[in-house]
């Protein structure tokens, strides 16, 4: 596995890896759950909590523009601190809680 830290002022963070394995290989990115990813092309839900990859298969095109995209998401992201990757996680939690249609109005006195 190659890991890859992000120089942010003085200090750096862990943000990717590629990691070769003998059927594929893995673009991944340690706060991958954070990702915008409205077509799904990231692996790794409900396998790990935070990581997410992208998988590359003998034969596969090679997805440069993709595959960069998600990259600068990623050392976007990396770049953050921890209270706006918690407020990123907490959005998009509550954009995937049902929308209460039954909300009792208050009547006026």
């Amino acid at each position: 596995m190659i890991g890859y830290d992000l120089p942010i002022g003085r200090r750096t963070a862990y943000f990717a890896w590629i990691m070769p394995e003998a059927i594929h290989i893995h673009l991944g990115f340690a706060q991958g759950i954070l990702l915008a990813d409205p077509l799904g092309e990231l692996d790794g839900a409900g396998q790990t909590k935070r990581a997410r990859w992208l998988t590359l298969k003998p034969g596969d095109p090679i997805r440069a523009a993709v595959f960069a995209r998600f990259v600068r998401e990623a050392a976007r992201v990396a770049g953050l601190s921890s209270s706006e990757r918690a407020a990123i996680q907490l959005d998009r939690q509550a954009r995937l809680l049902p929308i209460d249609t039954q909300v009792s109005e208050s009547k006026p006195r």
